[in-house]
């Protein structure tokens, strides 16, 4: 995993209703086997994985976990932030080396109605892809009152859905992650 051409085993778990993540690392050559890493802090979502930060050919490994705290914390319109941890294989064990924050597509959703509900469609707008035009009275109404069943998951180019009061809605997502499009129901089929 860290290109030191030594190989390593992962071990993962998610607990407490899978909103933790708890990882440890293993490594070894000739002589001995060592925990080079043990993490039990991640919640939710509490992915990870490997890739090249810098380009000299050694992964780091991230931890995306839930942003502790921030305007909005837990309510409707919460900001839904994430904390990427970045570590290092350092000396036989793996050293955070950085800590990166960023806004998932539930978070540009969240927002975009929080603001159309109040008619600031100059704020809106700043969480919608450029020249991407939605329907401002399903907008505005969509920004009262909690969801159902929406996934907070960092993904771009992509659909989410979700619920209120009983209707099906679906929300669409651009390269940044911003809002492409939202609309009620099963969304329409591409033509064939």
């Amino acid at each position: 995993m860290s290109g030191d051409g030594q190989p390593e085993i992962v071990a993962a778990a998610q607990y407490g209703s899978g909103a933790i993540l708890a990882l440890q690392v293993l490594a070894w050559d000739r002589e001995r086997v060592w925990t080079a890493f043990t993490h039990r802090e991640a919640k939710e979502p509490g992915l990870f994985g490997w890739f090249d930060a810098d380009g000299d050919g050694r992964r780091e490994l991230w931890i995306d976990t839930g942003a502790a705290r921030g305007l909005f914390t837990g309510t409707t319109h919460g900001p839904f932030l994430r904390d990427r941890l970045v570590y290092r294989l350092e000396s036989g064990t793996y050293q955070q080396v950085g800590r990166y924050r960023f806004a998932t597509p539930f978070y540009h959703l969240n927002r975009y109605l929080y603001f159309a509900n109040r008619g600031d469609w100059v704020e809106a707008s700043k969480h919608v892809e450029p020249g991407v035009q939605i329907d401002r009275s399903l907008a505005a109404q969509l920004g009262v009152g909690p969801f159902s069943g929406g996934s907070d998951v960092p993904f771009v180019n992509g659909r989410m859905y979700f619920g209120k009061e009983g209707q099906d809605y679906f929300a669409d997502f651009g390269r940044t992650g911003r809002l492409v499009r939202l609309g009620t129901g099963e969304p329409p089929k591409p033509p064939d």
